[in-house]
């Protein structure tokens, strides 16, 4: 069994595969393989816990090569996670030109939604990088519940995620250190 979490990034993934690491009997990663095209990208061993935001985008061919997986989706209050991914759009354009050259062609989710996905070349302003964000994030979340809807096993907020993660961890029937799992969540990352 293959489970795979999904969302639109900025909502816990690098925690939630820190916590998913504390089981016994499966692997878990985040983003492991990330960069990687065609059947190269969808070599993810069996009894494995895969946490990636961007499988939020190819949804339909994870599904092809896994008609069976199962879904987590990985959520966060909209608002929250837009300011998130504002922020760090920010951050990224206030390095150095040199600095942000290297990180071409998509510095970062929003920037590549905001720009390449909706072919807009101009900056867009401190007012509309916040609708932007919040469009990219009601997007993705929109896209994966169509998607995936009934294969869905669960929804974690982080902000609130000990029930939830509980549950889906009995679910998966995983073996392991649950308590060390759920001390995973008051680490703060990213």
């Amino acid at each position: 069994m293959r489970v795979f979490v999904v969302g639109p990034g900025r909502t816990g993934t690098t925690t939630l595969a820190a916590a998913f690491g504390h089981a016994t009997n499966v692997t878990a990663a985040h983003e492991s393989r990330a960069g990687r095209f065609g059947a190269d990208r969808w070599r993810y061993p069996d009894e494995h816990n895969e946490v990636d935001n961007r499988l939020s985008w190819l949804l339909g061919p994870l599904i092809q090569h896994y008609p069976d997986a199962r879904f987590i989706q990985s959520v966060r209050d909209p608002t929250a996670t837009a300011a998130s991914h504002q922020a760090r759009l920010s951050d990224l354009r206030e390095l150095p030109q040199r600095v942000q050259r290297r990180l071409t062609p998509h510095p970062s989710m929003l920037d590549a939604f905001g720009h390449h996905i909706t072919q807009r070349s101009r900056q867009y302003e401190p007012d509309e990088a916040n609708a932007l964000a919040l469009a990219y994030v009601e997007t993705v979340n929109a896209n994966i519940e169509l998607a995936i809807g009934d294969r869905v096993i669960g929804r974690i907020d982080i902000d609130d995620p000990h029930v939830e993660f509980v549950r889906v961890w009995g679910i998966l029937g995983l073996v392991g250190d649950l308590p060390a799992a759920l001390a995973e969540f008051q680490i703060r990352r990213n």
